[in-house]
């Protein structure tokens, strides 16, 4: 039997305003696939910013976001490696090497420091950097982070068995349409354009690949941050949607609560992924954040911009 293309990847939007990039040697993976906006149209004051999608996704999930950002500030973001269109070796895949990913990205485009947005997945990458590589983060942004949930001993005893390719793989080809509506609270265009264009591209090939993927780093996102988050002695601004059925707001409140620098805003009517479902509001709130880190930000003197 021929073997059949895959369709394009069901979360990549084609409308995201930059193109591709690559840096051969910001991983030890491969190629990583980035973008840059560069400086800003007038004189930079705000530190620079990297988004950190969620798992499994790609760097045009901030399609509602970095634009807007990006008029005020440099806006970077990568897809992780194994993900997007970054190497994709087959190999086990730890969260570490997420690690060396980012501030390899950092290190690319000659960034020593730089406030870290992450969303889910990403937001427990940002925790786990600003804890090893404090000197380069200059704050933490996080949008329904993972990382913030204690699980319970009975999850970690069934995980071996249950975190398996053979498991997980089957269980998203016959649920991915119950997923997606769990993702979202309220429907709106945006939202209703991604759950449409993943529906119509969706290969459960793709399934296989995700579990691939993520299968053998679930035991170390299944970790307890709790211990160590009061350590993160840095500005913390936490976006959260009150309606998250993936990861809820009540969940994380007391890990939160331990956070010594952190405000929280929640959003109502926002599940998990406020970045479509309220990216204004998302704006507004980095934007804030990143003006009241401004004072403590010192430029660069010189700024080599990657090609």
């Amino acid at each position: 039997m021929p073997y059949a293309a895959m369709p394009p990847e069901p979360m990549r939007s084609e409308t995201f305003p930059y193109p591709d990039r690559f840096a051969a040697d910001a991983s030890s993976l491969g190629p990583l696939c980035y973008f840059d906006s560069g400086p800003p149209p007038k004189p930079r004051g705000l530190p620079p910013i990297v988004l950190i999608h969620a798992l499994g996704t790609n760097m045009t999930t901030w399609e509602y976001v970095a634009p807007a950002l990006a008029q005020h500030t440099r806006v970077l973001g990568l897809d992780l490696p194994g993900c997007g269109r970054s190497a994709k070796p087959r190999v086990p895949y730890r969260v570490p090497l997420m690690h060396e990913a980012v501030i390899g990205l950092l290190d690319h485009v000659r960034e020593p420091q730089a406030v870290l947005f992450g969303h889910s997945f990403g937001g427990r990458i940002a925790m786990d950097l600003a804890l090893s590589h404090r000197q380069r983060v200059l704050g933490l942004l996080l949008m329904n982070s993972a990382g913030l949930f204690p699980y319970p001993r009975w999850m970690h005893v069934l995980a071996p068995y249950l975190l398996r390719e053979q498991v997980v793989a089957p269980a998203i080809v016959v649920a991915v349409k119950l997923l997606l509506k769990r993702i979202f609270a309220q429907p709106t265009a945006r939202t209703q354009r991604f759950v449409s264009q993943v529906l119509d591209r969706y290969d459960p090939r793709y399934a296989w690949e995700f579990a691939r993927y993520a299968c053998p780093m679930l035991p170390d996102l299944m970790g307890d941050l709790g211990p160590r988050l009061r350590e993160l002695d840095l500005p913390v601004q936490v976006i959260w949607g009150e309606e998250d059925h993936l990861l809820s707001l009540r969940s994380v409140t007391p890990a939160l609560a331990t956070l010594p620098q952190a405000r929280v805003r929640t959003l109502a009517r926002c599940g998990h992924m406020p970045n479509f479902e309220q990216p204004e509001a998302v704006i507004e709130t980095a934007l804030q954040f990143l003006n009241e880190l401004a004072p403590t930000y010192a430029e660069p003197a010189a700024l080599a911009v990657s090609a």
